[in-house]
């Protein structure tokens, strides 16, 4: 099965055995639609769903990161490198339930996310959101 429609295959899943939201599931599209055009573009071209390997998802994962830049101003933010990289296990995952063989979700390692600023309120601050 080509990752096209491997990828359309999940998606049908997890709109009606799932019952996700439409808004979530407008963003799995987005997020697998991205991979689909990465690997298209910079990746292998169109494959199968069982050549996927843990090479390729390296490669796209530096892709994500901002390497290499070329035509990029930025990056990801870590947290949006991981909604990629879910999206993409959560497809594989529905694809070994199915029995077929592909790359184990859990060989997809997640970006660790970046820690947390917190703001603390000043005393000044206290009083006038409580007044």
């Amino acid at each position: 099965m080509k990752t096209a429609a491997a990828i359309e295959e999940y998606l049908d899943y997890v709109q009606v055995e799932r019952g996700l939201s439409a808004t979530t599931l407008k963003n799995y599209r987005r997020w697998l639609d991205h991979f689909q055009g990465w690997l298209k573009a910079k990746g292998p071209g169109e494959i199968d769903i069982k050549e996927l390997s843990s090479d390729v998802i390296w490669k796209y994962r530096l892709f994500l990161a901002g390497r290499p830049r070329a035509n990029r101003s930025g990056s990801l933010a870590r947290t949006s490198q991981r909604y990629f990289l879910i999206a993409l296990r959560s497809m594989l995952r529905y694809l070994t339930k199915r029995g077929m063989t592909v790359l184990a979700p859990d060989q997809i390692d997640l970006p660790k996310p970046s820690p947390r600023q917190l703001k603390v309120l000043d005393e000044h601050s206290v009083e006038r959101l409580l007044a």
